[in-house]
């Protein structure tokens, strides 16, 4: 990946530092260089470009090769199950995941109607829909905007409604306690301090 915010692109990593210029195809040649001393390919049809700005109309870039090989510049690109866009927002993961735990709820309202036990329903929850909405989250909780939190949030929702049936009477602290959960901005920000106070401790 390249950031770009000016004319000049320039690799991001120790040994290039940001204020640093420099030609990112020359490091990718040293790649190509150094896979092909230690006989490994790239599979050219799989590598993809992205240059990371907050720039609406940033200068024009020159073209990235691989093996002379043209790299295709994505907006956005999905590593490790996250979708990371060049604007460093959150949108397109937003989406993927509130889409992929929707189609979950589905198995939820199945097992309702086979008269599951309210704590057997929770645990169906809390295993195989709550954990997409909270994938990877330290990585992008930070980044998160209103309307993102609420359609996360809604998820529950939802879920809590299919689990409650008649007795659901909104999302609000009584009803979650009853459950034994809480909401997901409250689960994000207990990571997030847990991660905080972990690294406190290393570093003291």
């Amino acid at each position: 990946m390249v950031a770009s915010g000016d004319s000049n692109p320039r690799p991001l990593g120790p040994e290039h530092p940001a204020d640093t210029p420099r030609d990112p195809m020359s490091d990718l040649d040293q790649l190509c260089q150094w896979t092909s001393n230690n006989r490994m390919l790239f599979n050219d049809s799989k590598c993809l470009a992205m240059h990371i700005t907050f720039c609406r109309n940033y200068p024009p870039l020159p073209p990235l090769r691989v093996n002379n090989t043209p790299l295709a510049v994505a907006p956005s690109l999905k590593t490790l199950g996250l979708h990371i866009q060049n604007n460093l927002h959150w949108d397109v993961q937003v989406k993927q995941i509130v889409g992929k735990a929707a189609k979950k709820l589905y198995l939820l309202k199945r097992l309702k109607r086979f008269m599951l036990s309210r704590d057997d329903l929770i645990t169906i929850y809390t295993c195989y829909t709550r954990p997409i909405l909270e994938y990877a989250a330290p990585a992008w909780t930070s980044g998160l905007t209103k309307v993102q939190t609420e359609k996360l949030e809604q998820i529950q929702k939802r879920a809590c409604r299919i689990i409650l049936g008649n007795d659901y009477t909104g999302y609000s602290p009584p009803p979650l306690q009853q459950l034994g959960l809480t909401t997901l901005a409250q689960r994000r920000e207990s990571v997030m301090e847990s991660n905080f106070l972990n690294c406190a401790i290393d570093i003291i």
